[in-house]
């Protein structure tokens, strides 16, 4: 096995050509890297981590800074690491769409009231030699693809909690029953996103879904919840700065006019950052995003992912006080963008499960190519889901196993021909996922052995 490169062991050069070096720099010594990083924060499609640079050596600091043109450069820096390799570059487009947000940012002749992007330093397709760094990121949740492949981005990291964490912590702060969590809060303790939903849930009494199958039933579960916690905060006073809510707002109608859309902007894709707080609001993820090549204006587009304007839209009430909101319409408005989405999907499946039981009803000899083909369409077309993009496996594949299943329900004769598809789909080297809808859903439609 081969032994990772000292940071020391590459002369900084001389020349013009530092801040091109400065990626063939950290492409050739970036196992050391991933053997520095800590583990900060996880989402939906990536694991990220914290490396400090000073630990990389005074030589390294010193390249970085040279081919930095003049900037600041802070000492720690983000990685972030997709959870499932899929060999299509996933992770360097992510990359390309996060510049392409940030330059359109610095593009703009009025961007101080705008939110920010991280800066890019590095993003490629990496392969690791070491067993060591690789059994550290697999028990992080990192999947590895064939040779110990993985997708990696390195950026500026950004201290602070995204808005969703802000959220439960404004909560733990009114709450009668949350004190010991306020207690933890003000004495800085570092607490996980997890038991603060969970504390969280438990004071408001969320409600929670009885069956994990009915996506759309637990999507309006979710916007009820949702609904709770903004009227609880409404009611204890609490009061959002309009300047961020202004700033995500402004930030996303520019890079709409240019035809960019984010595509996942909820709340835990927003950082509240330590410095400059909820004024200086940071946009991260941009693994949905995608761009009108022509850069024609693509606010008000019909589409099915989620609104760029949801948070906007659904926070703006908690921007002015309890007095101001008395007597007006504010306290009746929760302009859920989700909420359209998911009842437009429910209309469109409508038609599709219509369609589908037409076919199974009547023909004997079911064309089982077929069924999947219209299927496929309809996750690709109508629900927009790209399996190809770094987020899009999982939402491809939970929406997908999600109609196969209701079909078995109202069709059990083709029980056996979907667990044959499934079977041989997702078990071939082209699939390699750990969905847990997937998984459930494959328990449901064979016994356990």
């Amino acid at each position: 096995m081969k032994e990772s490169q000292s940071f020391n062991s590459v002369e900084v050069p001389d020349s013009q050509e530092e801040a091109d070096f400065l990626e063939v720099y950290l492409e050739t010594h970036i196992e050391a890297i991933l053997e520095r990083y800590r583990k900060v924060n996880e989402g939906n499609n990536g694991i990220v981590g914290l490396v400090d640079l000073r630990e990389l050596g005074e030589e390294a600091l010193s390249l970085i800074r040279k081919s930095s043109e003049g900037e600041d450069i802070p000492y720690q820096m983000a990685i972030k690491m997709l959870k499932i390799y899929s060999g299509t570059g996933a992770g360097i487009r992510e990359a390309k769409m996060q510049s392409k947000a940030s330059e359109l940012i610095s593009q703009s002749s009025d961007n101080n009231g705008l939110a920010s992007v991280p800066k890019i330093y590095f993003a490629r397709e990496v392969e690791i030699e070491e067993t060591s760094t690789c059994e550290r990121m697999e028990s992080d949740g990192v999947i590895l693809g064939d040779g110990n492949k993985a997708e990696v981005i390195l950026m500026d990291f950004i201290e602070g909690d995204d808005f969703a964490v802000y959220l439960y912590k404004e909560v733990a702060k009114a709450h009668p029953r949350l004190r010991d969590i306020k207690e933890r809060i003000d004495s800085g303790e570092d607490l996980s996103l997890q038991e603060l939903l969970d504390r969280v849930s438990s004071a408001l009494e969320f409600s929670q879904s009885a069956d994990r199958w009915d996506a759309f039933k637990n999507r309006r579960i979710d916007n009820e919840n949702h609904k709770k916690m903004i009227d609880y905060l409404s009611e204890s006073g609490f009061v959002l700065d309009s300047d961020f809510v202004d700033s995500v707002h402004r930030t996303v109608s520019l890079w709409n006019s240019r035809g960019f859309n984010h595509n996942d902007l909820h709340e835990r894709n927003i950082i509240v950052p330590k410095q400059g707080g909820i004024k200086k609001p940071v946009i991260v993820d941009f693994g949905s995003s995608t761009i009108d090549e022509a850069g024609e204006d693509v606010s008000g587009r019909d589409s099915l992912f989620l609104d760029d304007n949801y948070v906007s839209n659904v926070y703006r009430k908690l921007t002015v006080n309890s007095e101001q909101r008395k007597g007006s319409q504010a306290a009746e408005v929760f302009r859920d963008s989700e909420k359209i989405i998911i009842q437009r999907l429910s209309e469109e499946y409508t038609l599709l499960e219509s369609e589908l039981d037409e076919v199974l009803d009547a023909d004997q000899n079911i064309d089982f190519e077929e069924i999947i083909k219209k299927i496929d369409i309809f996750v690709m077309q109508k629900a927009r889901i790209n399996p190809y993009d770094s987020s899009g496996p999982d939402r491809f594949w939970n929406l997908k196993a999600l109609i196969l299943h209701n079909l078995t329900i109202k069709h059990p004769n083709i029980r056996g021909k979907v667990r044959e598809y499934i079977d041989s789909t997702m078990h071939s080297d082209k699939v390699v996922l750990k969905s847990y809808s997937v998984k459930s859903f494959l328990s449901k439609i064979r016994p356990e052995e």
